[in-house]
């Protein structure tokens, strides 16, 4: 008998609903292709969450708490719950599979109490400088209906779900999700999805639960660059390709791929292009195509 993989299971557990579920691997359980998930479930993605993270401070703020949650779910091993950093409430699981916590349960996007959330919620945009208007507008989007006995019962069902998939698939030899080892994968595909944002390499693996030390090596190996040369390629070719393809001003798109020091950008750009960033976007729009 075949299973729903878990992206489908969980669309259809909270479809038509707008509880947000994320799930955080710190095993490796979702390289297995039947437990792969959307990246969007992955993380905090919903435009509540984005907005939230639209300031440093405010990312700051947010890998904080995520980090304080997931090492809580580690060590204690048991299912809490309450407001995040900025004010939505949470329920979190850890899936527990031989003793260990292979992965982590989050169900949010929730609203209990509304007072309580635009509360802290003012008190975090205060610190962070993120907006609040457009982060209370967005209140509206939450589940305001789902009780904390509900959302603990979708994590339950969420958990047994992943166990039953874990039991029946852990011993196929079918090609897994990334030919990486998981926490190589996850810390690239962070880079990927997140190369704007500020972040150093310890605090991903803090949000991942693994040494640094362990974790940059292994990733200098896999992927032949290390973190920093990795995070700087990616980076770089986000510019080149707006360069290329808008008309969005130099320092603009040096902030939005992560470069709060346009010298810096021009100086890496040109190391990696031979070209500073305005010849490089004549030269590509007179030859009409991206190198």
């Amino acid at each position: 008998m075949e299973y729903l993989p878990l992206s489908r299971a969980i669309a259809a557990i909270c479809s038509p609903g707008k509880i947000h579920v994320c799930i955080h691997d710190v095993s490796g359980i979702l390289k297995n292709p039947h437990l792969s998930i959307d990246y969007s479930n992955a993380t905090h993605s919903i435009q509540f969450c984005n907005l939230a993270k639209s300031t440093e401070k405010g990312f700051a703020l947010c890998m904080k708490c995520k980090n304080c949650c997931n090492r809580k779910a580690i060590l204690k091993q048991r299912e809490f719950s309450g407001l995040c950093a900025f004010g939505l409430y949470e329920s979190v699981k850890p899936v527990i599979i031989d003793g260990k916590t292979v992965c982590i349960i989050y169900l949010g996007n929730v609203v209990t109490d509304m007072n309580k959330t635009t509360q802290k919620l003012k008190s975090a945009c205060l610190y962070t400088g993120a907006p609040f208007d457009k982060l209370k507008e967005c209140l509206k989007n939450c589940d305001t209906s789902c009780s904390s006995e509900n959302l603990s019962q979708i994590c339950m069902l969420i958990d047994s779900y992943i166990k039953m998939l874990y039991e029946k698939y852990k011993d196929k030899a079918d090609t897994l999700e990334s030919p990486y080892h998981w926490a190589v994968y996850n810390i690239k595909k962070y880079a990927d999805e997140n190369y704007g944002r500020s972040f150093t390499l310890e605090e991903l693996c803090k949000l991942y639960f693994v040494n640094e030390k362990y974790a940059g090596r292994l990733f200098a190996k896999q992927i032949g660059l290390n973190f920093h040369e990795y995070l700087n390629k990616i980076r770089l070719e986000k510019a080149a390709e707006m360069l290329a393809s808008t008309d969005e001003k130099i320092i603009d798109i040096a902030l939005i791929c992560g470069y709060g020091d346009v010298t810096y950008f021009n100086r890496k750009f040109r190391e990696k292009y031979h070209s500073s960033p305005g010849s490089f976007r004549k030269n590509s729009k007179n030859q009409g195509v991206f190198q």
